[in-house]
């Protein structure tokens, strides 16, 4: 389903949309980065003039372990949050159209392509708009699970003979050693997925043992988004990122863009 956040839309004021995919049991379908296997959702807008589609808002992803491979992917329902902008000059009274091709992978034994050609319309207005009631809590929890970027929390990666040690210094007063904590590689051929991340702390760094992917070619930086698995949270970062009530969506496990 195509979700749009707002009932209209006004001139200079950005609203948000969402591909909704709702998976039956035992199926999942993949994030950004699929791991081993799989591939990422696609979304091509048809956008009326005045209208910019930003891109796509991932949600914090699942392990989803099929030995000897692992995937990073979604169960149940996910949104794929997008924001569109709307120029100031978009003409008040009009009605502005989205259109949205999307294709993506649903797997459990066997996996299946899937696409949708979805669509809405908004009617512009010069005033604020309203949310839609019937999406408001799927929104408020896809947020609660996208990545936050907190100046309080700070990383570096290390290359070693083996793959990266990534440092990840907390702020002063954490002090959460059983904190489970996991780190998803945006690169898909950065870091083996299969093999653990052994954790250590030292004071306020933790540092994690990455292996390296055998499709690895050196990358210059290793960027991605360090999920805590537990119900726990990161500090600040977990009281915004939770802050929405989560509605239906699955449960918050905040995360951090390194």
């Amino acid at each position: 389903r195509l979700a749009v956040e707002t009932l209209s839309a006004r001139p200079g004021t950005p609203f948000s949309v969402g591909l909704v995919l709702t998976l039956e049991p035992g199926w999942h379908t993949y994030w950004r980065n699929p791991g081993d296997s799989g591939s990422e959702a696609i979304l091509e807008w048809g956008l009326s003039p005045g209208l910019t589609a930003g891109p796509v808002l991932w949600p914090r992803p699942e392990r989803v372990p099929y030995p000897p491979l692992m995937s990073y992917a979604y169960h149940g329902t996910v949104m794929l949050l997008t924001e569109v902008a709307v120029a100031p000059d978009v003409p008040t009274g009009s009605t502005v159209r989205l259109d949205l091709r999307a294709s993506w992978l649903v797997c459990q034994e066997i996996c299946l392509p899937a696409d949708t050609v979805l669509t809405a319309e908004l009617a512009v207005a010069d005033a604020l708009p309203d949310p839609d009631p019937a999406w408001a809590p799927l929104f408020a929890g896809t947020r609660a699970l996208l990545p936050v970027q907190d100046p309080e929390w700070s990383a570096r990666a290390l290359a070693t003979p083996a793959g990266y040690t990534l440092e990840i210094t907390a702020p002063r007063g954490w002090r959460d050693r059983t904190a489970k904590l996991y780190f998803f590689a945006l690169d898909p051929t950065a870091v083996d997925h299969v093999k653990p991340q052994a954790p250590a702390w030292e004071e306020r760094v933790l540092r994690l043992e990455l292996a390296r992917s055998p499709y690895n070619t050196g990358p210059a930086s290793l960027d991605g988004v360090l999920v805590r698995m537990d119900s726990g949270g990161f500090g600040d970062a977990a009281g915004r990122s939770s802050a929405a009530g989560a509605g239906d969506a699955p449960p918050v496990r905040p995360a951090l863009a390194l």
